[in-house]
């Protein structure tokens, strides 16, 4: 068993950093995650209780974002640490704002005549660090300006009352493209907190292929479950981001891709996007295109370094789901760039954009999928699910043999080359700063 969303004194929780791997050892976990809101700066006294008990921490935080519905949207982020990264930057700064937003909002609520100062907040939440409005409302209660917390909110703090004063928050995007620069993994939190009732429109990007054995079976109930809850809240429209797939003999990884479109397809007419390769920085693919090229000036060739695929931008792909809105679905629509490649000239236009010179390669032609998958994972440090799944797909032709998203939007996508030299871009542009830091 383990749980993947607490919280510590840090922020709104009752029990300091080092205390929630003890109670998830009660509990029976074996792994536990630490995701205070907005800090990471509990992980170093939790991480030391846990290696004491046993107990595998899984390093996190709790992101408040922009809501897109009536509700609160929060983002779990995972396998991130509390140093010099940018989400651990950016963290700083919305501590920081948070901060100011306190003091602004204990002011307010004083000038109001309410009974409450900002020393009376800091005690109740024992310190400053993670003050929330949780706290301000214990402090009305104990003071007899609100019969219970929740009559505080809904009185004084809640927005559109009184006393409410608003923090800074980031999208949800953005949180997603700094836990990937970051190195870690975003998900959205108690999703149901949005109210999302009436909404017209979701895009389904889920995929479990990281997860190892049995990701198809779980592609399918988390598929599943997405379509009874896009029933149950009158969902309009669903897009949903898959990959090309041949007809016959398909891995596992490309089968569900397929599946997974059909049944979103049948149980809520949504529009299937097949996508070829996604190019851009911090993406699984990208990542192996950079590893192989920077490490391995020579390099062994497999034998799937010949097959073909349709490569397309990370930024022609955000258009084009963002435009899909507003065309017809039910049907399957292909998302490809301009060039047909052999994997093989891919590694070339990396190795020439990122060093001036393309690798050397040695054909192997009897390297099989598995020996190629523990090769990729040495290299580039890609998760061995993930590269175990990517290898299996390889031996395909993965081209355009549906409409083309492109052409229904009318925009003209960037070659392959173009949406290298951006993601290496993107890439210098969010890890040089870091390097400069350590």
């Amino acid at each position: 068993m383990i749980d993947l969303h607490t919280h510590s004194t840090v922020s709104d929780g009752s029990d300091p950093p080092e205390r929630i791997p003890e109670l998830a050892a009660e509990a029976g976990c074996s792994a536990v995650a630490l995701t205070d809101h907005d800090s990471l700066v509990g992980l170093v006294a939790a991480r030391k209780r846990a290696a004491e008990l046993d107990v595998t921490l899984i390093p996190g935080c709790e992101v408040s974002c922009r809501s897109v519905g009536k509700g609160g949207m929060h983002v779990l982020v995972y396998f991130v640490e509390d140093d010099d990264g940018p989400l651990s930057a950016e963290l700083t700064h919305l501590r920081i704002d948070r901060h100011h937003r306190n003091i602004r909002l204990a002011d307010k609520l004083a000038s109001m005549g309410l009974p409450i100062t900002y020393a009376e907040v800091v005690a109740e939440a024992g310190r400053e660090e993670g003050i929330g409005r949780p706290h301000f409302a214990s402090v009305l209660v104990k003071a007899g300006a609100a019969d219970s917390v929740q009559d505080a909110f809904d009185r004084f703090l809640a927005n559109g009352r009184p006393g409410f004063v608003p923090k800074s928050r980031l999208e949800a995007l953005d949180v997603a493209r700094l836990a990937t620069a970051s190195g870690g993994v975003a998900v959205l939190a108690h999703p149901y907190s949005l109210e999302l009732e009436g909404a017209d429109l979701a895009y389904f990007l889920v995929h479990g292929m990281a997860e190892g054995r049995g990701f198809a079976a779980r592609e399918k109930i988390a598929t599943a479950n997405f379509i009874r809850a896009a029933r149950r809240q009158g969902v309009a429209r669903v897009i949903y981001l898959g990959g090309l797939y041949p007809s016959g003999g398909l891995s596992a990884h490309l089968e569900s891709r397929r599946e997974v479109g059909l049944m979103l397809i049948e149980g809520t007419g949504a529009l299937a996007v097949r996508a070829g390769v996604v190019v851009g920085s911090g993406g699984a693919s990208f990542d192996i295109l950079y590893g192989l090229c920077q490490r391995l000036p020579l390099m062994i060739a497999p034998r799937w370094l010949a097959s073909l695929c349709q490569p397309v931008s990370i930024d022609d792909t955000v258009r084009c789901l963002a435009g899909a809105a507003a065309i017809p679905g039910g049907r399957e629509v292909d998302l490809v760039g301009p060039d047909v490649l052999t994997y093989r000239a891919m590694l070339e236009i990396t190795g020439f954009e990122l060093r001036g010179r393309k690798p050397v390669m040695f054909p192997v032609p009897f390297l099989s999928p598995e020996l190629s998958a523990h090769w990729l994972r040495l290299v580039t440090k890609v998760d061995m699910n993930v590269a175990r799944s990517l290898v299996a797909s390889l031996r395909h032709d993965l081209v355009a043999e549906r409409p083309l998203l492109t052409a229904e939007l009318g925009l003209t996508p960037a070659g392959f080359r173009e949406s290298v030299r951006t993601a290496l871009a993107e890439r210098r542009r969010v890890l040089v700063p870091r390097m400069r830091a350590a």
